[in-house]
């Protein structure tokens, strides 16, 4: 399957799709297949672990909390269906630590 449902001729070619080596333009899209194929699903993945009450105290408290968004780092498009928000990429791999301290 080469051809990505609901994406434009210029959004391919920003994105650089290609479909068995022909590249979309900005004016011709990337070879459609025969039967219309389907859209392939994405699944991204996220983590996060943590703890909190890392002190054991009664009067002051800290937590840690270590996030991983995109885990396996996918690139993709993803579009609402909106004239509004368009077509936009996924977000690519981020960590973020969080450290908190409670009083």
């Amino acid at each position: 399957m080469c051809r990505y449902a609901s994406v434009g001729r210029d959004q391919e070619f920003q994105a650089g799709f290609t479909c068995n080596g022909l590249g979309a333009t900005p004016t011709t899209p990337i070879p459609t297949q025969p039967d219309g194929g389907c859209l392939a699903s994405r699944n991204l993945s996220d983590a996060s672990v943590g703890a909190d009450d890392l002190f054991h105290g009664d009067r002051y408290k800290g937590s840690l909390r270590f996030t991983v968004i995109n885990l396996t780092n996918k690139v993709a498009l993803y579009n609402f269906f909106s004239t509004f928000s368009g077509t936009h990429y996924v977000t690519p791999r981020s960590e973020t630590v969080e450290l908190g301290f409670h009083f």
